[in-house]
């Protein structure tokens, strides 16, 4: 009985199973074997990945942004500026400080820009998700999503 195997060099070569025994994987299939097949390259950012990897990115660098000097009087404590940093990414508005009294114009405009990034990830990431579930917009939804991301100034002055 022959049986017909691909070895290392991928030539086609018979031999008899009485006297080999059973082929190798590497001889069966080398392409399987030692390639990029069972040697996985790991992603780092996978797409379930991405919301939090940007998330906990915009949290540190807001908080390294929050602990320079120039961003409060007083500088922040490490845990106030990496609270201040999260509670504003995720917008949810939770302060340690007063804003307004403590922060810096640098620092209050660090907060305006976390909040911005924060705001315009979830409704990012929420939208994708809609969209990859399968969810389909209504012409309204798509309306008020085109009103919400566009400006156009209008022509006239509007009087009240």
């Amino acid at each position: 009985m022959q049986l017909f195997t691909i070895i290392k060099n991928r030539s086609i070569e018979a031999r008899s199973i009485s006297a080999i025994g059973y082929p190798s994987p590497e001889e069966v299939s080398p392409v399987l074997t030692g390639s990029s097949f069972t040697k996985r390259r790991r992603r780092f950012a996978t797409p379930t990945s991405l919301p939090v990897l940007t998330f906990a990115g915009l949290i540190i660098i807001g908080t390294a942004l929050l602990l320079l000097p120039v961003a409060a009087d007083p500088p922040l404590p490490a845990i106030d500026a990496l609270f201040t940093a999260t509670s504003v990414v995720c917008v949810t508005g939770l302060v340690v400080v007063d804003t307004g009294s403590r922060l810096s114009l640098f620092g209050q405009w660090v907060v305006m820009i976390l909040i911005q990034c924060g705001g315009l990830g979830i409704m990012t990431f929420s939208t994708v998700l809609i969209l990859l579930l399968g969810g389909r917009f209504s012409l309204t939804s798509r309306s008020v999503i085109h009103d919400t991301f566009t400006f156009e100034p209008s022509a006239k002055p509007v009087q009240v």
